[in-house]
């Protein structure tokens, strides 16, 4: 089974709702019903009941729902096992945000390798409780994150912070760009700019979007550090006025003792020249 048809069916539940579920998962509307309908075909029968009042589950649906959850954890931990059957090797498990610039991550990926080739190394992507559940229950090592949560009693290390901003490109369009820079900033936004957002045109890929405003105009909040050139050259305007909102980057990882290789691997990403990672071509 495609487990991401199971993912998809526990962020409904956790959302109560088809159109939030595709908001959290950075995916439209429609891929979440497709994955619904694909799902309820190889389960062959119905999992929700639709209607003006929101969601429920059917009685089949909560009986899957009841291993869906389970089912997760043992593939995490099934994967792990599989990865480190080689004893010889130590391995590393790190995840990002999805809504997380890459340039960081690949940045810290390239002085992982470059500095303890002998690690196996796994990154992978995800939702921000996601990244949280797993480092907690022991399939991710540490991960990067736009939220500090203390309530899991992990440790977790401010890495960077930028600056999201209001930019503007001549041109043909008078198009509102949007990315989902996370549930904060999607949060701030709504409460600076309501409504703005149902009229957008809306991203959950930081580069296509900036493509976007780049050939055909228009208006909206991108990372300093990606734009701050085209700003010194005119090919984008900063929006006089316009609030500027935050963008902190946070690592949590695993403690307790016996645990030199994520200590390790976290200082090398504190070894990093942030300022140049945050300013990288690639952006999410």
């Amino acid at each position: 089974m495609d487990l991401d048809l199971v993912r998809t069916f526990l962020e409904i539940m956790r959302q109560g709702s088809f159109v939030a579920a595709a908001r959290n998962l950075n995916i439209s509307q429609t891929a979440v019903t497709a994955r619904v309908r694909n799902l309820e075909e190889l389960v062959n029968c119905k999992l929700f009941i639709r209607s003006r009042a929101g969601i429920q589950l059917t009685l089949e649906g909560r009986i899957f729902a009841s291993y869906a959850s389970e089912s997760l954890q043992a593939w995490d931990k099934l994967q792990r096992s599989i990865t480190t059957i080689d004893a010889e090797k130590e391995s590393l498990f790190i995840g990002s945000e999805t809504a997380l610039q890459s340039s960081l991550l690949l940045a810290w990926c390239f002085k992982l390798r470059a500095s303890l080739p002998h690690v196996k190394l796994s990154v992978s992507s995800g939702r921000t409780e996601e990244l949280y559940d797993r480092v907690s229950e022991g399939s991710l090592n540490a991960a990067l994150v736009y939220r500090a949560d203390y309530a899991y009693d992990m440790p977790i290390r401010q890495v960077m912070e930028e600056k999201l901003i209001l930019v503007e490109a001549p041109g043909a369009s008078n198009d509102y760009v949007f990315v989902n820079w996370g549930d904060e900033f999607f949060e701030k936004h709504l409460q600076s700019f309501p409504g703005l957002i149902d009229e957008a045109v809306v991203f959950d890929h930081g580069p296509l979007a900036l493509d976007y405003l780049l050939q055909r105009g228009g208006r909206g909040y991108f990372r300093y550090g990606v734009v701050k050139q085209m700003l010194a050259d005119d090919t984008l305007t900063l929006v006089q006025d316009a609030p500027e909102f935050s963008y902190p980057v946070y690592i949590v990882y695993q403690a307790g003792t016996g645990q030199s290789l994520i200590h390790t691997a976290t200082d090398l990403l504190f070894d990093l020249d942030l300022e140049k990672s945050s300013a990288g071509t690639s952006q999410q």
